[in-house]
């Protein structure tokens, strides 16, 4: 059995991602850290403060087929 994504954390509503409208058997959430400049794309605004780093934690559904289909960002 994997990991289950922390349920406690801050998080955004996911984003559609280019191919979210690409059908998928299932759907996997993977969390990885992305550059903080993609929140900006999304519409997000950075918490700025002394611990904000070069990088935000964010949730991507990923299908089957390895196809991303929607982000969104945590704060853990």
């Amino acid at each position: 059995a994997g990991a289950a994504a922390d349920t406690t954390a801050e998080a955004t509503e996911f984003f559609p991602l280019f191919y979210s409208r690409v059908p998928a058997a299932a759907l996997h959430v993977v969390r990885l850290e992305v550059p903080r400049e993609a929140l900006a794309s999304f519409g997000v605004e950075a918490a700025d403060g002394a611990d904000a780093g070069p990088t935000v934690v964010a949730d991507v559904l990923v299908g089957n087929d390895g196809l991303a289909r929607a982000i969104r960002f945590v704060n853990p």
